[in-house]
């Protein structure tokens, strides 16, 4: 997933000095926390749905792994 990020204070200084790449972590830290917020409302829904613990935790465990993607197309593009 493209546009993707880390919060700016793990950037560092080369974050820091290329202000030109500082629009699109603050997009992707948007980015990251929506699907971190994502992670939690489907965990509240699946409980209240009475869904199965094995269908929680593989759900959760893709959620988690496309958050990943998402930090690791940031730090390969800075």
């Amino acid at each position: 997933m493209a546009g993707c990020g880390r919060p700016a204070s793990r950037l560092g200084v080369a974050a820091a000095v290329n202000v030109t790449k500082a629009p699109l972590a603050d997009k992707s830290l948007r980015e990251i926390m929506e699907q971190a917020e994502a992670v939690q409302r489907f965990v509240v829904e699946a409980v209240g749905a009475g869904r199965p613990l094995y269908d929680i935790e593989r759900g959760v465990l893709d959620q988690v792994l496309r958050i990943g993607r998402c930090a690791i197309d940031v730090a390969l593009s800075s």
